[in-house]
């Protein structure tokens, strides 16, 4: 059976993330599919780009239309990866109907995850959704459709997805049949080595996928993913995209030992909590050219209780402050991100974070930590996307654009469009009021950071962070 993966690109969200070619999770199904499939995967975002507005969308949708009509296809699976991608998914599934009437088309990701109905309602252009991680359940779904001859009568819309054996599917990893890839070679490679938080975060769609536990290939594969990868794309640039990278502190430190053995002077990105890891951790960090993304996202004990970051926002704070006083003085560079305007926030507690984010850097002579704020952003899915009565009444919450993914326009703007609170909109008068103290933060970093951070940015194939 004919089996062709879409990346929809996004719209009207060209400010929002960046533009990878390679897309793991999409090597991770592909490969799968193509046991029992011709399986082929169309990247639009790659083949025509991220359109900002209606005219530049309708540009798109007739260039979409010719690179489709050039496959054969019994199924489309499209990757719905997040909210951003809603009107692009639901355009080139009814652009796949048009091109091909009996075509089945089904969507998969976070924000079919977290809203099916989204997806499935009369006269959509979708026949299924899969809820949580996608690989065995596309591929069931795939081989009961061939079973029934194309007939999906009677079968139900919304599937639950199974978590995938991840070391049982790495040796069907399909690199080489992934054709994207070589727009990569020489930059940088994205890899999962992990699924999973078991973490309860408010603003985070993670959980919308129905699977917490943290899980992981071995040590041993996870070193051989990263070696494979290195030996076939040659990267400047290991980004490892794992929710909550070395969850598990036993593989952690294997898995950081490993590298360390194997003389791996690659740049390495990951995502991690400052409570998680230990100063042993950073020891280990520090004889590696790793780069660590933080999710601090507050420096207030009230805001870390709000957004449920800890059950004792307290210790959450002592050991995150320890830990990244720690990170300073071995010169491992960090990127501590800060949410504000969260639901409940007040101008008490911003101050209050301010005050925990200067306590890091104020009066060093080098800095290894660089902070990056963003305002609070209301995602399908995250807990006070589920719960946004409670913080309506408690907090006087207003969420503007309750279903921005379907308008039409900046989204990137649409999204951020909220007051956190009474409180708040009582003290400031525009929600950007906390940009002048982050921009002072990161200029004061911006001057102190060590010159050997600065070279091994400055090799770095990311182009995010520049000093």
């Amino acid at each position: 059976m004919k089996v062709l993966i879409i990346y929809p690109s996004n719209f009207f969200s060209s400010k929002w993330g960046k533009s990878y070619p390679f897309k793991p999770h999409l090597l991770s199904l592909l490969s799968i599919l193509r046991l029992e499939n011709d399986a082929d995967i169309l990247d639009l975002e790659m083949e025509i780009g991220k359109p900002d507005t209606n005219r530049d969308i309708e540009q798109f949708g007739k260039k979409a239309r010719q690179l489709i009509s050039r496959y054969k296809f019994d199924v489309v699976g499209i990757s719905c990866w997040s909210s951003h991608n809603y009107l692009s998914s639901l355009l080139v599934a009814r652009i796949c109907k048009e091109v091909n009437k009996d075509s089945i088309v089904v969507a998969g990701g976070y924000h079919p995850s977290a809203l099916p109905g989204d997806f499935i309602y009369e006269g959509s252009p979708f026949d299924f959704v899969i809820k949580g991680e996608g690989e065995n359940s596309f591929f069931g779904l795939c081989r009961e459709i061939k079973k029934r001859r194309h007939d999906i009568s009677g079968m139900d819309r919304v599937i639950q997805g199974a978590p995938l054996d991840l070391n049982g599917s790495m040796d069907l990893l399909d690199w080489k049949g992934y054709k994207y890839l070589p727009l990569h070679k020489g930059k940088q490679i994205l890899l999962y080595l992990s699924r999973g938080c078991p973490f309860s975060c408010s603003f985070c769609m993670e959980h919308s996928k129905g699977h917490r536990a943290w899980r992981s290939y071995s040590v041993e594969n996870a070193i051989r993913v990263v070696e494979e990868a290195i030996d076939i794309v040659r990267p400047v640039d290991v980004i490892i995209c794992d929710p909550c990278f070395g969850m598990n502190k036993n593989w952690r430190r294997r898995f950081l030992s490993g590298l360390i053995r194997r003389k791996i002077d690659k740049i390495f990105w990951a995502a991690v909590r400052a409570d998680t890891i230990e100063k042993e951790d950073v020891d280990l960090f520090s004889k590696l050219n790793f780069i660590l993304y933080i999710g601090l996202e507050t420096g207030s004990e009230k805001m870390a209780r709000i957004m449920r970051k800890a059950e004792d926002p307290k210790d959450y704070l002592k050991k995150s402050r320890e830990i990244i006083a720690y990170l300073n003085e071995k010169k491992v560079f960090n990127l501590l991100h800060v949410l504000v305007n969260h639901p409940g926030e007040s101008y008490e507690t911003f101050k209050e974070t301010i005050g925990f984010l200067k306590s890091i850097v104020m009066d060093r002579r080098h800095v290894s930590s660089v902070f990056l704020g963003q305002s609070f952003f209301f995602y399908p899915g995250s807990y006070v996307y589920n719960n946004i009565d409670y913080y309506e009444k408690e907090y006087g919450t207003v969420i503007v654009n309750k279903e921005w993914w379907k308008q039409e326009g900046d989204h990137y703007k649409l999204a951020y469009e909220n007051i956190p609170s009474t409180a708040l909109i009582k003290k400031v008068k525009k929600m950007d009021y906390w940009k002048k103290e982050f921009d002072y933060l990161y200029d004061y970093s911006r001057q102190r950071i060590p010159a050997e951070i600065k070279l091994l940015l400055l090799k770095s194939a990311e182009k995010g962070v520049r000093f």
